[in-house]
């Protein structure tokens, strides 16, 4: 009777929230990024933005949008994996968000891909330590202009464990990278 009567934005919220919370555990997200991404959602709900678009992209791209703002390392590709969709779905509404309530997230730095990287790689500290001298050596030469975060710090990650002599394959570092 309940969900009869309800305003369809109240039905709306109580969906939206509980694939949040779920996508939020899934990916292990702060509570503070997950009330920001919660956030995120109410005003593009309030703005009416989510009217011909699927609930669980516009958490995801909330959910995506809220940790680069928290600088917490993800990529696309790891809400592709746990919420029911497409990256370029998921992007269209990123843009959404963007255009219409004018949020700007922060840049992902390699840095913070690096530190994720290293923990899935079981990387040494030593090796950790020798990537990220790689990582100020790109940055101050200005190669990493243009390239995704993620690829920049799989490559450091790799070189450093060449330099160091600990074995991890291109493959092993791709892989984690989620990417090729």
């Amino acid at each position: 009777l309940n969900s009869r009567t309800s305003k369809s934005e109240i039905r709306n919220l109580r969906v939206a929230l509980r694939e949040l919370k779920r996508l939020s555990a899934a990916i292990q997200l702060s509570q503070e990024t997950s009330s920001t991404a919660s956030i995120y959602y109410r005003k593009a709900l309030k703005a009416k933005l989510i009217r011909g678009r699927s609930i669980n992209s516009m958490v995801a791209a909330s959910v995506y949008l809220a940790a680069r703002k928290h600088n917490f390392a993800i990529v696309i590709k790891d809400l592709e994996e746990v919420s029911a969709t497409s990256r370029k779905v998921i992007a269209r509404c990123m843009r959404v968000y963007m255009q219409e309530l004018n949020i700007k997230p922060q840049p992902t730095s390699p840095d913070s891909m690096l530190d994720r990287l290293a923990s899935k790689l079981e990387i040494t500290p030593n090796t950790r330590k020798e990537a990220l001298t790689i990582l100020r050596e790109v940055r101050s030469r200005k190669l990493d202009m243009g390239k995704s975060p993620m690829s920049i710090a799989a490559a450091a990650i790799y070189l450093a464990c060449l330099r160091t002599g600990e074995r991890r394959t291109q493959q092993m570092v791709a892989e984690a990278a989620l990417t090729t």
